[in-house]
């Protein structure tokens, strides 16, 4: 996972601040592309998975927010959990 220190400084960690959640941690980050995945939270305890996928051939990103499945936890906890579903798939 990438630390705070660099999450700040990205495109979506911004975006999430700025809809109201300070808290965030990246999911996925593998893309060149900026197609990532983040986990966000307004409190440090339930948390909500954040997709970005750039929007080529436009400027910019399409962010959405994924509130049908809320997680509860620490940031660490929720990672955990989400990474053993995708396990199990």
């Amino acid at each position: 996972m990438k630390t705070n220190s660099t999450i700040n400084e990205l495109p979506g960690r911004q975006w999430a601040e700025q809809q109201g959640y300070p808290y965030c941690a990246v999911l996925d980050w593998t893309s060149s592309a900026g197609d990532w995945s983040f986990i966000i939270s307004k409190d440090n305890d339930v948390w909500y998975i954040m997709t970005q996928t750039n929007n080529w051939p436009l400027a910019g990103f399409n962010r959405e927010i994924d509130f049908d499945h809320p997680y509860f936890g620490t940031s660490d906890e929720v990672l955990q959990i989400i990474t053993s579903e995708d396990n199990d798939e």
